[in-house]
């Protein structure tokens, strides 16, 4: 992948209670963040892309977003299965992924687990 001009943000509370998560847990969560990143390097023409992980009780909540050029997430592109991947890979450990996007108003994945 090329460099970009893209800011990158990352908001994470400086600490975090522990939460002891099984590799499989961290691999398709790091995936899906990979996916969410690259869609929005490759595709979006942001300037700026946000990744906030925060914990809620026993649930941790990731979001990736970023200020592109956005699309139609109802309908999205049937060519690419990165949206596909990213809700198989939270849907394997019991996690939820939501992507939300209208064009012209960027893009926002959220991937949630208990």
């Amino acid at each position: 992948m090329q460099p970009t001009a893209i800011n990158c943000r990352f908001d994470v509370a400086a600490e975090l209670p522990a939460k002891t998560l099984s590799q499989l847990v961290r691999r398709n969560l790091f995936l899906a963040i990979k996916e969410a990143a690259n869609n929005a390097a490759k595709h979006s023409q942001a300037t700026q892309l946000t990744l906030r992980i925060a914990l809620a009780g026993s649930r941790l909540n990731v979001v990736v977003a970023d200020n592109g050029h956005g699309f139609d997430s109802v309908q999205p592109s049937q060519e690419r299965n990165g949206l596909i991947n990213m809700k198989l890979r939270l849907a394997e450990i019991g996690g939820v992924c939501h992507v939300a996007s209208r064009p012209g108003e960027g893009a926002r994945s959220v991937s949630t687990f208990r």
